[in-house]
């Protein structure tokens, strides 16, 4: 862990004042074990940190892992549903957060939707959506009409279709008016 290097304290030093194994301060420094509420309050007492850091960075941690393993989710599900078939070798190395949303609108289910929300901001996914697939028009009228209502609670979806298609249509054709 950064902190003691910082502050030239050993693993060992550290389980002493915990009264724990240098085992133990081992494994809950690589995040193989969750700190306790006790042991993250010792802790940040002996390093002079404020209330709450350590949990904070644990949580922060445990929800980039599980994000992570939503994104890995999706991305077997759309391979499974063959949505990277214009890929040379399948499944490309990196893929796009934006074309991981249009995939999923276009080849998944409602639960790997529901996937999606949990995974990326409602705003980030209407601008993709906004963007990629409203200006298809007539193409993906039926999809984007449902997306437009059960997704985006819009009222009047065919209304709010075309006007966002003329928005989009308007911005390729005249760069200079893009927001």
């Amino acid at each position: 862990m950064q902190l003691l290097k910082r502050r030239n304290i050993s693993e060992a030093r550290l389980a002493e004042a915990l009264k724990v194994s240098r085992p133990m301060v081992a494994c809950i420094l690589k995040g193989e074990r969750a700190l306790s509420l006790k042991q993250a309050s010792h802790i940040e007492r002996f390093l002079d940190l404020p209330e709450g850091t350590l949990l904070k960075m644990q949580i922060g941690n445990q929800l980039q892992e599980y994000k992570a393993e939503l994104k890995q989710s999706l991305l077997n599900s759309l391979s499974s549903a063959h949505a990277f078939w214009s890929h040379p070798m399948g499944l490309p190395d990196e893929v796009p957060d934006e074309e991981i949303i249009e995939k999923t609108f276009m080849c998944l289910d409602v639960e790997d939707i529901a996937t999606m929300f949990e995974l990326y901001p409602k705003s980030q996914i209407k601008k993709v959506w906004l963007e990629h697939m409203v200006p298809q028009g007539d193409y993906l009228r039926r999809l984007n009409t449902m997306i437009a209502y059960v997704y985006f609670d819009i009222d009047n979806p065919e209304r709010y279709l075309q006007r966002q298609e003329n928005i989009q249509l308007n911005k390729r054709l005249n760069p200079c008016m893009a927001d």
